[in-house]
């Protein structure tokens, strides 16, 4: 297969490099794709002999598929490449072997290409929390809270950064649905499972006995 249709042309330009710095030996490298499957970023992890080259295992987490190159130009997996392989799909990465041109590439495992991030809009998300919004009109005397609708911009803005988030908001502020509606926002935009855990008071009964309460009433 062409090199091309697996990787951007300044990556292709960096492999080459990396191989005639490695004076023709085998490098190992960990790449990136983006949403179609190109090859848009890599990183060098190690440098071998004309016969062989070490696997980074550091270096392979931070990609979507690792890649090395055979200097004889013969692109057919070895014995030890069909092992790295059984291990690659083991954890979704792609594994690739290229020649030392970096004109073909033999594709040995196909990589899971990145799932397409929906980002919550923190307007909208705080919206359900306003005074405009569907809890208030199902409350006659609903009272929107400035820190609540904060509070979940905050939190959504952690979900669209994949940042880990310390929040601390005092008695009344409402944190349950503060942290609530952009997990469920999320887990419907993009299909994701979002676990909610706590250590005091069992959520789960917390929301039955509310919506228990709003059947009733």
């Amino acid at each position: 297969m062409e090199a091309l249709k697996r990787f951007s042309q300044n990556v292709i330009d960096t492999m080459r490099s990396d191989i005639k710095d490695a004076d023709g030996n085998e490098v190992f490298w960990a790449g990136k794709i983006d949403l179609e499957g190109i090859v848009v970023s890599l990183q060098a992890g190690s440098r071998g002999n004309e016969n062989s080259v070490v696997v980074n295992k550091n270096a392979a987490k931070e990609g979507n598929v690792i890649i090395h190159n055979h200097p004889s130009g013969n692109l057919s997996p070895s014995e030890a490449d069909q092992n790295i392989a059984y291990n690659a799909s083991d954890t979704s990465l792609g594994f690739y072997i290229v020649d030392n041109d970096v004109s073909r590439v033999y594709v040995v495992v196909e990589p899971v290409k990145p799932k397409k991030i929906e980002l919550l809009n923190e307007d909208e998300t705080a919206f359900f929390l306003s005074c405009q919004g569907p809890f208030a009109k199902s409350y006659g005397n609903y009272e929107e809270r400035p820190a609540q609708i904060s509070l979940s911009k905050e939190i959504a803005s952690s979900f669209n950064k994949e940042k880990i988030g310390v929040f601390e908001a005092g008695t009344g502020v409402g944190k349950s649905f503060a942290y609530l509606i952009p997990a469920m926002l999320w887990s419907v935009k993009n299909k994701e499972c979002v676990v909610v855990s706590t250590g005091t008071i069992n959520l789960q009964q917390q929301l039955l006995k509310k919506i228990f309460r709003l059947r009733k009433n």
